[in-house]
């Protein structure tokens, strides 16, 4: 299962484009909308609600959280391995309230990047 957790609107046309991508790189994968209306950019407002979204998600989930007011910028793109759940995203603290609650906890950055790396929409290219 593939969750999305994002400051993209719920109407937006971003979450098609991230939806298109999945469908294209993991076709029988199970997406469900968590939250696309995280305040924009409120990194602070989005950890404290993924925190207390993330007990409902279930183990082995893979959650794609987007609330990236510093895209294209300095910070690094991270997985963390909490509890069994996944979290990709950038590193500029959404995932903080998650990793301080787990109990088995994993970080590592993503090295990786896409030959077709756009500076603004790493959601969809990136992560």
């Amino acid at each position: 299962m593939i969750v999305l957790f994002t400051d993209f609107g719920r109407q937006s046309l971003y979450v098609g484009q991230v939806r298109m991508k999945l469908a294209e790189l993991a076709p029988d994968a199970t997406v469900v909308d968590l939250c696309h209306d995280v305040p924009n950019y409120d990194v602070r407002a989005g950890a404290h609600l993924l925190a207390a979204l993330t007990p409902f998600m279930p183990r082995n989930a893979i959650c794609v959280g987007v609330v990236d007011p510093g895209v294209g910028g300095p910070r690094e793109p991270v997985l963390v391995r909490a509890d069994g759940r996944c979290f990709v995203g950038p590193d500029n603290g959404l995932f903080a309230i998650v990793a301080r609650r787990a109990r088995d906890i994993a970080v590592r950055r993503i090295d990786w990047r896409p030959a077709g790396l756009s500076n603004s929409f790493h959601g969809r290219d990136l992560f």
